[in-house]
């Protein structure tokens, strides 16, 4: 970061999977695929440079939810899974931590990344903080606890927010044709960029490793995409367009 001045640089918000937790078994710094262990990462081929040179990376942890019997937590909801409820403080004290962030780094551009749960997270918050964001990534989205016709009004209606959704068609965690039929519906009614880029998952049980094809600069397997250098260029804006498959 020191080769580049701080008005040149982008707040990236990314809001991590349920089991990237500190305590948990796809630990953000040790077994994940996620920017954060990227940047800590001896194999520089793996990191992209964008992501490197150009991004301020705020990562911080669910909070733990004590009226859960397990003492997890879901991001900006209060309560067991099926049962919870929107958590407003949780939103506004995230947002507090963004804007504490963004002013003392004076940033003027501020991106918004979530994997699986985090990626639900991202889609919240996208859509309850109209215009804040200049990019929103989702991958291996899911948004199943309440209808999806308010959120898309709130994703288009009143700010023009560009969404990339990257997904596996294989996922069998978080269904595929679910967010397609979300995109589609964003894409018909949002004045900005919306985009879903698809691929089959070959390295994983459940096909819900998508995190390697979202952030990695080289393919997890031969063939496979590897999409980090075009995500995080399009994130810190220096790439307009989506430019992939």
């Amino acid at each position: 970061c020191s080769r580049m001045t701080q008005e040149s640089l982008t707040l990236v918000l990314f809001l991590h999977s349920m089991h990237g937790k500190l305590e948990g078994d796809n630990n953000l710094f040790f077994e994940s695929d996620t920017p954060l262990r990227l940047l800590l990462d001896e194999d520089e081929d793996r990191c992209p440079q964008s992501l490197r040179e150009r991004c301020i990376l705020l990562a911080p942890q669910c909070p733990t939810d004590r009226e859960r019997g397990d003492g997890a937590g879901i991001w900006l909801r209060k309560g067991w899974y099926e049962e919870s409820d929107y958590d407003h403080q949780a939103e506004a004290a995230l947002m507090a931590l963004v804007e504490m962030i963004r002013v003392q780094y004076d940033v003027r551009r501020v991106s918004l990344c979530g994997s699986s749960m985090g990626a639900y997270g991202a889609l919240e918050l996208a859509s309850r903080r109209a215009n804040y964001f200049s990019a929103v990534a989702l991958i291996a989205a899911h948004y199943d606890l309440d209808p999806i016709e308010p959120l898309v009004t709130r994703l288009t209606e009143k700010q023009e927010v560009p969404l990339w959704f990257i997904h596996a068609e294989n996922d069998n965690v978080c269904p595929f044709e679910d967010m397609e039929e979300l995109m589609r519906r964003l894409k018909a009614r949002s004045r900005a960029e919306v985009h879903m880029t698809s691929f089959e998952d070959t390295w994983s049980s459940q096909g819900h490793c998508a995190d390697c094809v979202a952030f990695w600069a080289r393919p997890v397997v031969p063939g496979a995409l590897a999409l980090g250098e075009e995500l995080f260029d399009w994130l810190t804006g220096n790439s307009n367009h989506f430019d992939v498959r």
